[in-house]
């Protein structure tokens, strides 16, 4: 399985010094964003062909222009050692026409006279998004010192929001509220912390420990709420996933949710290794939890098992459609139960569907919701037809979530989203929008199964596997419309209307 590649880009820490110490401003990315919408995150962006070129014109790196750019389109604020207040004014009053793309940032430089320069650029590290996400950036750090005699003026079509606050009060909103801070802020932030002086370069000299290198050798476990650990694992899965979600549930003593390990992945070691590192943080493992019993879900529980003998707890139907024998000591959850841990009590859902044995993982305090396969962050969720899976349980298993309104959602496959209830509606409305098509098509005349696959699905461009799913979930609305009574089955493949 190829993961995607990663994009060059530049992320600006901008700080400055305050009544609590260090205090940064963070700005918080649109609903629309493509990378991590509704998070406050640095200011930055990814480098693109005209910084490139600026950067071989100054001799400068293009990570360095990439930096200075987004920092004046994203917030107002430009970087310079001398630059005087009128070149300032200059800049501010075309800036309008840099971000609707009437001008490009050197044609900026150039009509306003001012000549870039990188100077007042601390690098720190390089991080790189893991290889589970669906958009991957290699991004170079930056600290950089608030210039006294500009205004931040955070640019709204992209951003919500755009706040200062100290290093402190900033981690404290993320435990106590779950704010959601992507990791690598997160951790510079812990690094901030530390800092009592007021000296920059103290503060630079701290940052810079802070790069992938951190993790060589280590097994990185993404924590984007206190009350969950992330370990995204590579699993023979459902294209576009390349990875299925196993998460950890609780501080001293934690679940083992999902532990999707295959042989040949390399993913079975990276289990391990990471129950390790945590067991050398004094925690130790509890016992292991399934949302369900698909293969690319319950690959590690035998290995589990036998290495720490713990007890498994699941659906009794996920129990049963395991595709191996059971060995250990078995549990079995049912709908309403709460499984208390020590981050608090995580209320078990069945939520069928998917999986006749499917079940979810609410911790309700935090608006937590550890959705497994009723939702993914990359794609739609394949429906099987009857007897493995069941349309109309699904969107009613969807309704239920719905109704929880979570806040944070972390799926099975792709990264969590902070609008939980935002994702399950959209679900909802794609399946909806998929019924209508069906209905449209049979009102119109087509009968026979193909036909109604080319009304639908005929305007999509599909992979053969694509079309494969494409087919087996047709079927699957069709099922459900004839368990409503819309829809009658003629036979051979044909349908028709009830009128």
């Amino acid at each position: 399985m190829r993961s995607v590649k990663p994009r060059y880009s530049s992320a600006v820490m901008l700080v400055r010094w305050g009544r609590e110490g260090w205090e940064v401003f963070l700005v918080r990315r649109g609903r629309k964003s493509r990378f991590m919408p509704g998070f406050y995150a640095l200011i930055g962006g990814k480098v693109d062909r005209e910084d490139r070129e600026l950067a071989m014109r100054y001799g400068y790196l293009a990570e360095e222009v990439t930096a200075i750019r987004e920092l004046f389109e994203e917030v107002g604020i430009f970087l310079h050692s001398s630059l005087t207040s009128e070149q300032y004014r200059g800049l501010c009053s075309r800036r309008g026409e840099l971000l609707s793309g009437e001008l490009s940032f050197a044609e900026l430089l150039e009509e306003v006279g001012v000549e870039l320069e990188v100077s007042s650029l601390f690098p720190l590290g390089v991080r790189t998004t893991p290889e589970f996400a669906p958009i991957r950036y290699r991004t170079q750090f930056y600290l950089a010192l608030f210039p006294t005699s500009q205004e931040v003026d955070f640019h709204g079509e992209e951003l919500e929001d755009g706040r200062w606050a100290g290093a402190r009060v900033w981690l404290e909103r993320w435990q106590r509220e779950g704010l959601p801070l992507p990791p690598p802020v997160r951790h510079l932030l812990e690094f901030l912390v530390s800092v009592s002086s007021s000296s920059l370069e103290e503060v630079v000299e701290s940052l810079r420990v802070f790069d992938d290198s951190l993790y060589t050798g280590r097994v990185y476990l993404v924590q984007f709420e206190p009350s969950v650990l992330m370990l995204p694992l590579a699993t023979g899965t459902i294209a576009p996933a390349t990875h299925t979600n196993c998460y950890f549930l609780g501080q001293k003593e934690f679940y083992i949710l999902d532990p999707a390990a295959s042989e040949g992945e390399g993913s079975e070691d990276c289990l391990l290794r990471a129950i390790d590192q945590l067991s050398e943080e004094g925690r130790r493992p509890r016992g292991i939890l399934l949302t369900h019993h698909h293969r690319d879900h319950v690959g590690g529980v035998v290995l589990l098992q036998r290495r720490f003998s713990l007890p498994l707890l699941a659906h009794r139907w996920t129990l049963e459609d395991l595709p191996f024998d059971l060995e250990g000591e078995v549990y079995c959850l049912e709908d309403g139960e709460v499984l208390e841990t020590d981050v608090g009590g995580w209320e078990v859902l069945h939520t069928p569907g998917h999986a006749r044995g499917h079940l979810c993982f609410y911790l309700r305090p935090r608006g937590v919701l550890l959705a497994g396969d009723m939702v993914s962050t990359i794609s739609t969720i394949f429906i099987p037809p009857f007897p493995e899976g069941d349309l109309g349980l699904y969107m009613g298993s969807l309704e239920r979530l719905l109704d929880l309104s979570p806040r944070w959602l972390f799926p099975s496959h792709g990264p969590p989203t902070c609008f939980g209830r935002e994702r399950i509606a959209s679900y909802l409305r794609h399946r909806r929008m998929r019924e209508r098509q069906i209905l449209e098509a049979l009102s119109g005349g087509r009968e026979d199964f193909e036909e109604l696959f080319c009304a639908v699905y005929g305007e999509e461009e599909l992979s053969s596997e694509a079309q494969v799913l494409a087919r087996l979930s047709l079927r699957s609305g069709l099922e459900k419309l004839v368990r409503e009574g819309r829809v009658v089955e003629k036979g051979e493949g044909r349908y028709s209307l009830n009128l």
